[in-house]
């Protein structure tokens, strides 16, 4: 079953996206952390603080 706060979170495996988001866009994650199965290192933010910066990085992307 998910947890029903889940969606409230977005997790980033992108050390590149994370540091758009932490050193350009000014946007704190509130942990990083490593996976236990995959042990890849991640960084967990509020979905509603990254979507703006995200469809940024998107668009940016694109061009």
């Amino acid at each position: 079953m998910k947890h029903p706060k889940n969606d409230m979170f977005w997790y980033c495996y992108s050390e590149d996206v994370l540091k758009y988001l932490r050193d350009e866009k000014k946007i704190i994650y509130i942990t990083k952390a490593k996976h236990e199965v995959t042990n890849k290192v991640f960084a967990m933010f509020f979905k509603d603080e990254v979507k703006t910066a995200l469809d940024e990085l998107k668009a940016l992307k694109q061009n």
